[in-house]
């Protein structure tokens, strides 16, 4: 805290459990993260039903989907 102070940097905590309407960032980029996050996976599932969601398929898609949207625009 003392190194933002000094840097003119204005921390903001909000409250934990609060509705998304107060949480900046579920409201703009990360909300739509999640919608093509999950569309990306419905795509999966229709092509094939035993494709497990493991954690090198989570990284493939996380990043796929990462280059898409979390842009300077979308932030």
């Amino acid at each position: 805290m003392t190194t933002c102070f000094f840097n003119n940097v204005y921390l903001c905590f909000l409250p934990v459990h609060i509705s998304h309407d107060f949480q900046p960032l579920n409201n703009n980029v990360f909300n739509t993260f999640k919608v093509i996050y999950w569309k990306e996976l419905i795509k999966l599932n229709t092509l094939t039903n035993s494709t497990p969601m493991d954690k090198i398929n989570f990284i493939y898609y996380y990043i796929k989907i990462r280059k898409k949207d979390i842009t300077k625009k979308t932030i």
